[in-house]
């Protein structure tokens, strides 16, 4: 029988970019065991990357267009309606088999918005970006559905476009107190 090789705490990788990584992990407070540095680090660099141990996350620009979407929409609607963002994306297989075995269907927009018993759906994409064939095959069976609207936005002026557009008053436009709000 073989005996295990002994492990010790906080190896370094051979390779360059694994060390690298692995010096980076132990700046940022994330503990590296070596059964962590196995594949050049993946799962140490993999859970940084998630925010776990306190690392942090790296932010691309739909989640920051996503933060940016959610504290305006906080600030604008009117206060008798309602909104939510559906995480449906990233995380890998793993989250997506456990996402879609909870009931998740691929493709659905961001944004959900309620107001006045009418249901708005925003897809939110970086700048360039466009919906994948799935999206839209989505959208139209929102509609299809009875909701009311679906659009597809890249900036906040989209957005406030949008809203205008459906009709929803805004207590805040994006550059000051909306016209439209209600008194």
């Amino acid at each position: 029988m073989r005996r295990p090789a002994v492990q010790k705490k906080n190896h370094v990788p051979r390779s360059f970019e694994a060390r690298r990584r692995n010096e980076g992990l132990r700046r940022s407070g994330v503990g590296v065991e070596r059964s962590q540095v196995k594949a050049g680090c993946a799962v140490a660099c993999r859970d940084a990357f998630r925010g776990h141990a306190g690392a942090a996350m790296i932010a691309h620009p739909e989640q920051i267009f996503q933060q940016q979407v959610a504290q305006y929409l906080d600030w604008a609607l009117p206060e008798d309606a309602f909104w939510t963002h559906f995480p449906a994306g990233g995380g890998g297989a793993r989250r997506g088999a456990f996402l879609k075995s909870m009931g998740l269907k691929p493709g659905v927009p961001d944004i959900m918005i309620i107001y006045q018993g009418r249901t708005y759906w925003l897809e939110l994409k970086a700048k360039n970006r466009k919906p994948t064939l799935l999206q839209i095959q989505r959208h139209i069976e929102l509609v299809n559905a009875g909701c009311y609207k679906v659009a597809v936005v890249r900036t906040l002026e989209e957005v406030e476009d949008k809203l205008l557009y459906w009709v929803i008053p805004l207590r805040v436009g994006i550059h000051g107190i909306s016209q439209n709000a209600k008194d």
